[in-house]
């Protein structure tokens, strides 16, 4: 059997994570049969080779003995001198979370909580963060 194969996430991410809460801003799960173009494109996503949305994609998992088997963890915010907290994406298979280390709104619900975690999202995924997240990262 062959082990799964891991990118290795630079120290600065391992550290920023144990010392940084992380929340959850947003996930989203498609089957097949009720949504079949983001269940397609997620997919996709955990087969693309880095770079995806020209981010920093930490870990690539595939355990083939699993029926849906594919992992994959993309930074999208928090890789870059100045960046104040880290976001990022992770894709499995038919399910996908948004992540983040950023305090949350007091007073909001759902991403409303993360705006510049949404913000941040939407600019980096483009289309995709409709596609994949539905309507769940509409804040305004």
């Amino acid at each position: 059997m062959t082990m799964p194969q891991f990118a290795m996430p630079s120290c600065r991410i391992c550290v920023w994570e144990s010392v940084h809460q992380v929340q959850m801003a947003a996930s989203q799960f498609a089957l097949p049969h009720e949504n079949a173009v983001r269940h397609a494109r997620l997919r996709e996503l955990t087969r693309q080779p880095p770079p995806v949305w020209n981010c920093h994609t930490t870990s690539t998992v595939h355990q083939p003995w699993a029926a849906e088997g594919f992992h994959s963890v993309i930074v999208i915010h928090g890789d870059q001198p100045g960046h104040t907290f880290q976001a990022y994406v992770y894709v499995i298979s038919a399910s996908v979370y948004l992540f983040t280390t950023e305090r949350p709104v007091a007073g909001r619900e759902g991403a409303a909580r993360f705006p510049l975690t949404v913000q941040v999202a939407r600019q980096v995924m483009g289309a995709d963060a409709q596609r994949l997240f539905g309507n769940k990262l509409d804040v305004e």
